[in-house]
């Protein structure tokens, strides 16, 4: 049941004016008077925040540390754009930095990540895809 959540989250809103992420960081919202249009997409963005927030807080640093890893190896690849939950890298065709790419992840979703975000309850999952282009991925 979801109820006790969006509770919290319009009590939070109506006292701060804002949401915590799970993560720490702060999104401010302002009621905007009695316009009951305003106000309740003010509490949908107020409950979605925070999920989606948290989100991309650990994308970036799942990047982070993997961008972390890459230089210290001298690993032959680069970041080339985030879509949401996905990061596209560029590597060169070589199937060992491939499979050593992937290690890294998994070594950051299920090891690295759960040290950091504590609060995090979920196991974190790697899926990749490798193409010669965006629109061959498999």
């Amino acid at each position: 049941d979801l109820e006790p959540w969006y509770d919290r989250i319009r009590a939070e809103l109506k006292k701060t004016g804002c949401v915590r992420y799970p993560t720490g960081r702060l999104r401010h919202l302002t009621l905007a008077g009695n316009d009951e249009d305003k106000t309740g997409d003010i509490f949908r963005q107020a409950v979605n925040s925070p999920v989606q927030g948290s989100a991309s807080d650990i994308v970036i640093y799942s990047m982070g540390e993997l961008y972390r890893i890459i230089r210290k190896k001298k690993i032959p690849a680069r970041f080339m754009l985030t879509v949401h939950d996905s990061c596209l890298l560029e590597c060169w065709d070589r199937e060992d930095v491939i499979e050593e790419l992937k290690g890294y992840l998994d070594l950051i979703m299920k090891d690295i990540l759960p040290k950091k975000f504590t609060w995090l309850k979920t196991p974190m999952k790697v899926d990749v895809s490798i193409g010669k282009s965006w629109d061959t991925l498999k």
